[in-house]
């Protein structure tokens, strides 16, 4: 059985809310159809470019919210992140073991040599005392 992560239900919600139609938006941000439907069904996780733009498309953007204080709205997930692991002076191999995956793979994220996907920044948040949360922006989303 498929979970959405909850950023993801918050876009679909949001897409809804806006009557913007799954063929408009896949359209607007570059993917299948299918695709779209298959993220919005938690069968597949965007992969960090994709997320931000399927949230870009809908004018919002995916910020990182420590479990202490205001959301960081920042373009880049993975950079901040980054800021809020060495604020917090934790390790790589700690965060990594922490969220299940390993200090090179988090090394190689930190240093933009590959991108993670939705389910391992969730899991990277979580591990530095954050949550992923969708913001929209203050005007309305076009349909």
């Amino acid at each position: 059985m498929s979970h959405a992560h909850p950023v993801t239900e918050q876009l679909t919600d949001l897409r809804r809310a806006a009557g913007i139609d799954r063929r408009v938006l896949a359209g607007r941000i570059g993917v299948r159809t299918q695709l779209l439907l298959q993220w919005e069904a938690g069968v597949y996780a965007p992969g960090m470019d994709s997320l931000l733009g399927w949230a870009g498309g809908l004018r919002s953007v995916v910020a990182v919210h420590p479990h202490s204080g205001l959301p960081i709205l920042d373009v880049d997930p993975v950079g901040a992140l980054t800021a809020v692991r060495q604020r917090r002076r934790l390790s790589q191999a700690e965060v990594a073991e922490a969220a299940g995956f390993t200090q090179p793979q988090l090394s190689l994220w930190e240093r933009r040599r590959h991108q993670p996907g939705l389910r391992a920044l969730a899991d990277w948040a979580a591990a530095v005392g954050c949550d992923l949360v969708l913001v929209p922006a203050l005007v309305g989303v076009a349909a």
